[in-house]
């Protein structure tokens, strides 16, 4: 395994314990769960690119490149999808008060 792998995947770790049992102890869970997507963001890239410069065979290359693609899908809408319901007016709620 390369050095890019293993610091994506270390990454994606980071970034489900802080949206997970991290931030299920913190005072604005909602905050630390930006944080964490926003990490899936950044180590989806990394793992892709170790995926594609790796010498491994073509189907668990391809598999991984398609689930890192789509969880990177997922991670960027969901930050849209929440950056525009804190900007929405009228709800008198924030993301932490639900």
């Amino acid at each position: 395994m390369s050095t890019a792998f293993m610091v994506g995947l270390g990454v994606l770790l980071a970034g489900g314990l802080l949206g997970g049992p991290i931030a299920e102890h913190s005072s604005n869970p909602w905050r630390l769960r930006v944080w964490a997507l926003a990490l899936a963001v950044v180590a989806c890239p990394i793992v892709i690119y170790a995926a594609m410069t790796s010498v491994v065979s073509t189907i668990p290359r391809v598999l991984l490149v398609a689930t890192m693609t789509g969880l990177l899908g997922v991670c960027a809408w969901m930050l849209g999808h929440l950056a525009r319901r804190a900007r929405r007016p009228g709800t008198g709620r924030g993301l932490n008060n639900e």
